[in-house]
């Protein structure tokens, strides 16, 4: 995952009562990330890409994604550094 983030990284989500989380960056989402590894298991994921937009070196992709029981919606952008694409924001919500 580390290889796909850009170093700027900021990573927040739209609480349910309205409020923004802190960023993330991306020290501190591995970290996060490592402590579920056994909670979020990759296999029982349920993601789906809805939309992708590229203009010239930059990106936005939208994302459904979750489990079966906890979902979100992704806006993720993206910026093409020396030929390879890197995460440099995402920002989600959950579903109510």
């Amino acid at each position: 995952m580390n290889e796909s983030l850009h170093p700027r990284l900021s990573k927040r989500e739209f609480n349910p009562d309205r409020t923004i989380y802190k960023d993330l960056p991306p020290a501190e989402l591995k970290k996060m990330m490592d402590s579920k590894k056994n909670a979020l298991p990759l296999k029982a994921q349920k993601n789906k890409v809805t939309d992708i937009t590229i203009f010239h070196d930059v990106a936005t992709a939208n994302l459904n994604t979750g489990y079966p029981n906890i979902r979100w919606v992704e806006f993720c952008h993206l910026v093409r550094i020396d030929g390879e694409w890197k995460i440099i924001d995402v920002f989600w919500e959950y579903f109510k």
